[in-house]
C-alpha cells in the first residue's frame, strides 16, 4: 500500500498517498474537528460525536457522544483511543463507554501515539502518558516554541515555529534536526512509515532522515488532517 494520510478539505474527506493521487471518501466534512487512525482503522471527532469511518467508503459509525469542543484532539494505537478535551484526557472505549486518564493538562495541544504508546504536548513539555496508572513522564522539555507534534514508527516528531523539524527519542529525550525551511507549515501528520508536512497548500511526503518531496497540491482549505503513527 502507498504511504498515505487523511485530509478534510472545505467539506471532503481524502486519503492522500505519496504519488501525488488521492481519493475522496466522504463529503459533509466540514464540522470535523479531528482524526486518527491505528490498525487502518480510521476515526475522526464531528461535533460532539466520536465516529469511525470506513477508509474505503466513507460510511461512519458513531462510537460515543458528548465530545463538544471545537478544539478536541484524537490519538489511537493498538486498540486504544486518547481524546484531549481542554486540560483533561480521556480514554475513549470503542463500546461506547469512557474514562478520564488525567485532568491536570492546563497547557495541552497536541496528541500522539505509537507502538501502543502515548505522548502529549503540553506547556513546551513532552510527556508520556500511561492509560492504565493513570500517570505522565516527562520525555523533554524546552519545547516553547513548538508548532506540531507527532510520532510514528516509535519515534516522535516535532516542528518548530520556525520551520525546524526535529526527530524525538521518545525514551531518552534526545533530539536531532533533520530538516528546515517548514515556514509555511500548517500541519504535521503520521503516514504509512513517514510523515506528511502540508506546508501551505503543498502536501510534503517526509522520510524519517529528512529527505522529502511534493506528494500533492491544491489543499487550500484545510479544517483537518490525520494518519498512522
Amino acid at each position: 500500500m502507498s504511504k498515505h494520510c487523511y485530509i478534510v478539505d472545505r467539506t471532503s474527506l481524502y486519503v492522500a498517498y505519496d504519488d501525488g493521487t488521492n481519493d475522496r471518501i466522504g463529503t459533509g466534512w466540514e464540522k470535523v474537528c479531528a482524526l486518527g487512525a491505528f490498525d487502518h482503522r480510521l476515526f475522526a471527532i464531528w461535533q460532539e460525536c466520536l465516529m469511525e469511518v470506513d477508509p474505503g467508503t466513507g460510511q461512519d459509525t458513531t462510537i460515543s457522544r458528548h465530545w463538544g469542543s471545537s478544539r478536541a484532539m484524537l490519538a489511537g494505537t493498538r486498540g486504544r483511543i486518547l481524546v484531549g478535551v481542554g486540560a483533561k484526557i480521556y480514554e475513549a472505549l470503542l463500546d461506547g463507554e469512557h474514562r478520564t486518564v488525567g485532568a491536570d493538562f492546563v497547557g495541552l495541544t497536541h496528541l500522539a501515539a505509537t507502538e501502543g504508546r502515548f505522548f502529549a504536548a503540553e506547556d513546551g513539555r513532552i510527556q508520556e502518558i500511561d492509560p492504565d496508572a493513570g500517570t505522565w513522564r516527562l520525555v523533554g522539555e524546552r519545547w516553547e516554541s513548538l508548532y506540531a507534534f507527532t510520532a510514528v514508527a516509535g519515534v516522535g516528531y516535532i516542528l518548530q515555529n520556525d520551520g525546524d523539524l526535529y526527530s524525538l527519542d521518545l525514551d531518552s529525550g534526545a533530539y536531532e534536526r533533520i530538516s528546515t525551511g517548514w515556514h509555511d507549515a500548517t500541519a504535521l501528520i503520521p503516514g504509512e512509515d513517514c510523515l506528511f508536512v502540508l506546508d501551505s497548500t503543498v502536501l510534503y511526503c517526509v522520510g524519517f532522515d529528512g529527505r522529502h518531496a511534493a506528494a500533492s497540491s491544491g489543499w487550500n482549505h484545510v479544517v483537518a488532517w490525520g494518519g498512522q503513527g
